[in-house]
């Protein structure tokens, strides 16, 4: 095992916790079906360990793998059209279409999210590996409790547009 090994399993769990996370917490509570929650956790993996390795390969110096790590990220944008592309698909079944732009909200979300999952990683990485072990799990919990605050806060702002919609407050 290298020195990085632990550094970097820490990282992909961070970045799993992450994107697990964000999964169910949208409004929309898209994905509903598991073949689709399956690809989202798959997706999510796969921007984990993107995420855990960036700060090894820099420091290595393993360009090659950079650049690798780079045309990878850009696969995730790809998945973005063909989500949107299997949305809409979706959407023309239904009996009220809900539209372009609510479609392109949730593609866009979707590859966000992925992209969380690559940052929460790399930064618990980096902070195990310039520290250490524990420094980098308690800096990989505030990223989650952040994230999870964002999320909240974005709910409730939400949630106040709705009640004040109808004449009441909070």
């Amino acid at each position: 095992m290298t020195d990085y090994t632990f550094p970097v399993i820490i990282g992909v769990i961070f970045g799993m916790a992450a994107r697990l996370y964000m999964l169910r917490t949208d409004y929309r509570q898209y994905p509903t079906y598991i073949h689709g929650q399956v690809i989202h956790i798959a997706l999510g993996f796969i921007a984990s360990g993107l995420g855990a390795i960036i700060m090894p390969a820099l420091i290595q110096e393993e360009f090659t793998a950079i650049t690798f790590l780079t045309l990878a990220a850009t696969q995730f944008r790809d998945v973005r059209n063909m989500e949107r592309n299997t949305l809409t698909q979706m959407d023309s079944y239904e009996l009220v279409s809900r539209g372009s732009t609510y479609i392109e909200g949730i593609a866009i979300a979707f590859e966000s999210r992925n992209y969380i999952a690559i940052l929460t990683a790399l930064i618990t990485t980096t902070a195990c590996i310039f520290f250490s072990l524990v420094v980098g799990t308690v800096v990989g919990s505030i990223l989650l409790f952040f994230h999870g605050k964002a999320i909240n806060v974005r709910q409730s702002i939400k949630g106040y547009r709705q009640h004040s919609k109808r004449g009441t407050s909070l």
